[in-house]
């Protein structure tokens, strides 16, 4: 079973970007739920995957606990998310891990970097593991399943934030597709 969760659900809850000249700002509560909403559409509707969805009012305690009780080894839970830093220059695509990451998840947290670094045509920057973050510990990422986190671009940076508006069905086509051979595989 794949689990897709938009991370920071709901307008002005997660981090906002800087101003782009045509598409407004990368709301990071309105974009994660969006990109997790059509990457699912896509597997079920191309694929026939099926794809367990957090709900947009959960908090992630809740969340957590609700993934807990339905998954095994076998399933991936992947939390989508908007990077943001003070320093604008800063740009890419990130995937983050435990700090012990299985190596599905060291395979599948690559996979899911240089599909999203390709569609999107940002820099992959690396993956890192949670003490590598300023949070220390995702609780996200402790779950008795393969679970990654991947930080799709900088919204505070202009053109990380452009490209993404330009291409987001792309990246969302091009996610559901790895996604889709993740699954099949598993």
């Amino acid at each position: 079973m794949i689990i897709l969760v938009a991370g920071h659900t709901g307008a002005q809850t997660g981090a906002i970007g800087v101003n782009t000249s045509n598409y407004g700002r990368i709301d990071e509560g309105y974009e994660t739920i969006w990109l997790r909403n059509r990457v699912a559409q896509i597997l079920n509707e191309k694929y026939g995957c099926y794809v367990l969805l957090d709900d947009n009012k959960d908090k992630l305690a809740v969340v957590i606990q609700k993934i807990k009780s339905v998954v095994n080894k076998d399933d991936v839970c992947i939390e989508l998310h908007f990077n943001s830093a003070k320093n604008s220059t800063a740009c890419g695509t990130e995937v983050i891990l435990s700090e012990n990451p299985t190596d599905e998840e060291v395979k599948i947290g690559v996979q899911l970097l240089n599909t999203t670094a390709k569609a999107l045509g940002t820099n992959v920057r690396s993956i890192k593991t949670e003490r590598q973050t300023p949070h220390n510990q995702l609780a996200i990422l402790h779950l008795p399943c393969s679970s990654i986190i991947l930080e799709v671009c900088f919204c505070s940076n202009l053109h990380d934030s452009e490209i993404y508006f330009h291409n987001r069905e792309k990246l969302a086509a091009a996610l559901a597709k790895q996604i889709a051979l993740i699954a099949n595989k598993l």
